[in-house]
């Protein structure tokens, strides 16, 4: 696996057949936050619309998956001159275009499968009047490269990141809930009786589960 130099913020973002979103969908959320307050809950940083009725929700809508590298990492990717296999005493390494867009993809299906299981909520690509959207986003992410693949390369372990959901009413594109919070990725071990190598992003999946299980908490808790 090939490593190119890897330049500016690479940004990732997939709309999962929900058709065109109203113009107040698509607003910008600087003035939208105000409106939200803290309170407590599974993430670190929990924040509702006090005067949103969550109840009238009988669906959630995943629109957009973004995923976002951390900038300081960007800089000191490996370049074209100094493969990743080349660089092992670097710690961290950036990712390239593909590898994110296959990362982006393990995001959205893990996310996608956790919440076809939930109760009260369906998973819908249709949205209507009682559709929550949910904007996904894992950011300031870093990569370490110290674990081999199934075909002996080393291959990039994600090692923390910012797990972010953003909640909008699909009728009036306000931000109702947005919760985020920093976490660390548990990489997998090789395993000891049967020495199978590491499957490229698996340590991603338990990740992403965890974050979609407590959102679901969460909403189930705003429900009521």
């Amino acid at each position: 696996m090939s490593h190119k130099t890897v330049s500016g913020t690479l940004v990732l973002v997939v709309m999962l057949g929900v058709g065109l979103l109203s113009e107040a969908s698509q607003g910008s959320d600087s003035d939208r936050v105000e409106d939200l307050e803290k309170r407590k809950g599974a993430f670190r940083s929990t924040l509702v619309n006090p005067v949103a009725d969550f109840s009238k929700y009988s669906s959630v809508c995943l629109t957009t998956v973004v995923l976002e590298q951390r900038q300081d990492v960007l800089r000191h990717a490996p370049t074209a001159t100094g493969s990743l296999v080349g660089k092992r005493s670097r710690k961290t390494v950036g990712l390239e275009r593909q590898e994110l867009s296959e990362l982006r993809r393990v995001v959205r299906e893990t996310i996608v499968s956790e919440f076809g299981s939930m109760e009260g909520l369906e998973l819908t690509l249709e949205p209507d009047a009682a559709t929550l959207l949910l904007r996904a986003s894992v950011t300031d992410m870093v990569f370490e490269s110290s674990r081999r693949s199934e075909d002996g390369t080393r291959v990039p372990v994600l090692a923390q990141a910012v797990s972010e959901f953003e909640l909008i009413d699909s009728e009036t594109g306000l931000l109702v809930g947005r919760m985020f919070e920093r976490r660390k990725c548990k990489a997998p071990k090789r395993s000891q009786s049967t020495g199978e190598p590491i499957r490229l992003w698996s340590e991603v999946e338990p990740w992403v589960q965890k974050g979609a299980t407590d959102l679901q908490g969460e909403l189930s808790n705003l429900r009521g």
